[in-house]
């Protein structure tokens, strides 16, 4: 403790003079201050994920690196395979094409089957075959049956003007 002009001891010597302590004051309540007490934590931190990308990078360049090889083993075993014995070759039958695709107007879908048979007969009293199918739970209304889309075109134009958001379906 030492004593100023006026005879008082000065317990905080050199605290108004040093602009250097008034910074460090300001310094220790800063944000970095306080962070750089888990300066180390922060850090190892980091180092732990930086290792871990770059382990997972390697992993999935080496299960590539697998894969690719795989392939070319299975593919040259099924060389030696077929060279070593005559396999004859597998029988595939080919999907046989519908003999005809048949193409409607599909008006709208109801919840109800009630609605849908509702909207049938309205539509049997406007000179239209309607018809419903069942889909999930959903009945659709559906009018005429087309060999295809271009015979359906003027059926669908015609009802487009009373049912927004017709259009032609497979059925």
């Amino acid at each position: 403790m030492n004593k100023t002009s006026n005879g008082q001891p000065d317990l905080f010597l050199g605290a108004q003079d040093d602009p250097d302590l008034l910074s460090k004051r300001i310094e220790r309540n800063s944000f970095v201050a306080r962070i750089w007490k888990y300066e180390k934590s922060i850090l190892l931190i980091l180092g732990f994920m930086v290792v871990g990308v770059i382990s997972y990078s390697l992993g999935v360049e080496k299960g590539r690196q697998d894969l690719v090889s795989a392939k070319t083993v299975r593919a040259g075993y099924q060389l030696v395979a077929a060279k070593e014995m005559a396999v004859p070759a597998p029988l595939v039958t080919p999907v046989p094409k519908r003999q005809e695709e048949l193409f409607s107007v599909q008006v709208a879908t109801f919840n109800a089957r009630s609605h849908a048979q509702r909207e049938v007969e309205s539509l049997a009293r406007k000179g239209f075959k309607a018809f419903i199918l069942a889909k999930g739970k959903y009945f659709v209304v559906c009018v005429g049956k087309f060999s295809d889309k271009s015979s359906a075109q003027p059926v669908l134009s015609e009802l487009s003007r009373n049912y927004k958001g017709c259009y032609i379906r497979r059925m």
